[in-house]
């Protein structure tokens, strides 16, 4: 039997978006199971509610990974002086918390669990464990880290006319990287690209060959009052160095902002889920023959399908409605600035 998606499992954190894509309908009987400890050592525990028969090894060869830190229970070797406790963890110390062990050997008669190594602490009565069939937790991490840094969010930066005659203007801060700059566009200064007004108006589209090595964009005159330049980029999430997803709730942080200061950006969760779906699909096919194979071969053409359309909906876009011109700067006379 699987447990249901625990709540946590709706915010946007690492361990939900996992869970998220290990609870996925698509997965036919599932990838994961919840569980609560009944009782336990430190390389073993018992989960009444994984009790069936005795010869049921659904579990085993899976991966468990804890999600409460222990501690405190008996000593579970002897001696066991009166009195003696199994250490607790320190303050700050996480325990058993996020810990991984592979299942060795599964008991569906009394719905025990058992792996090495030990784990740190003892497991308290009430721990709360998950259970992987396809991944370790740590693998679906991964898949997560790889697909953050290879996504990108949508920045626009805009440069209003500032009072002077510039015709030399220094790319904003975080695009100045190589790549990261779309588009560079001229339009009226009161009118938001985004905005329902933008469609009603014209945006010009900046030769690119003005644009000097990713540092500098020059223009054949400076900005007047009414205009202004809009710079559209697409910055990664997260720099190549950095891992945006280290933990069980840490969360993803876009590339140029500090999370010290900085709000946290809403993670694309349909595009993770629906590629962690994909990936585990595809490890199920490979083991697969016959009647059971074609199923799944059927799953994964399903998810492989939808998995393309929420990378698509993270592409560049393409704007109709803009206009665009082989000149760094819109034609003398036009009235297209307007907004009616």
């Amino acid at each position: 039997m699987t447990g249901p998606i625990p709540p946590e499992a709706q915010q946007q954190d690492a361990l939900s978006l996992v869970l998220q894509a290990a609870g996925h309908p698509l997965q036919g009987d599932m990838a994961l199971y919840r569980g609560t400890v009944a009782d336990g050592l430190p390389t073993q525990l018992q989960d009444r509610n994984l009790v069936t028969q005795a010869q049921d090894q659904s579990w085993r060869r899976s991966w468990m990974l804890m999600l409460s830190p222990g501690g405190g229970g008996p000593m579970p070797v002897p001696p066991n002086p009166p009195g003696s406790t199994y250490p607790s963890p320190p303050p700050g110390n996480p325990g058993n918390t996020g810990q991984e062990r592979f299942i060795q050997a599964a008991d569906g008669a009394t719905g025990a669990l058992r792996w090495q190594p030990t784990l740190d602490y003892m497991p308290n009565v009430g721990d709360r464990f998950v259970l992987f069939r396809d991944y370790r937790f740590a693998q679906w991490l991964a898949w997560l880290n790889e697909t953050a840094r290879n996504l990108h969010y949508p920045l626009d930066v805009y440069v209003p006319y500032a009072g002077d005659d510039r015709v030399r203007y220094t790319m904003p801060d975080p695009i100045q990287r190589a790549g990261w700059l779309n588009e560079v566009l001229l339009g009226p200064a009161n009118v938001s690209y985004t905005s329902p007004e933008a469609r009603s108006v014209r945006w010009f589209h900046v030769n690119p060959s003005n644009v000097e090595g990713d540092l500098y964009l020059v223009l054949s005159r400076p900005l007047a009052q009414h205009q202004t330049l809009l710079f559209r980029a697409r910055p990664p999430f997260a720099y190549e160095h950095q891992s945006p997803y280290t933990g069980l709730t840490s969360v993803l942080w876009p590339a140029g902002r500090d999370p010290a200061v900085g709000a946290a950006v809403r993670p694309p969760v349909r595009l993770f889920v629906l590629g962690t779906v994909w990936r585990s699909l595809q490890q199920k096919v490979s083991n697969l023959t016959g009647q059971p194979r074609a199923l799944w071969l059927q799953n994964l053409e399903r998810c492989a399908r939808q998995y393309a359309q929420a990378c698509a909906e993270w592409g560049p876009k393409e704007m109709g409605w803009e206009v665009g011109y082989t000149d760094d700067w819109y034609p003398t006379g036009t009235v297209s600035w307007g907004t009616a």
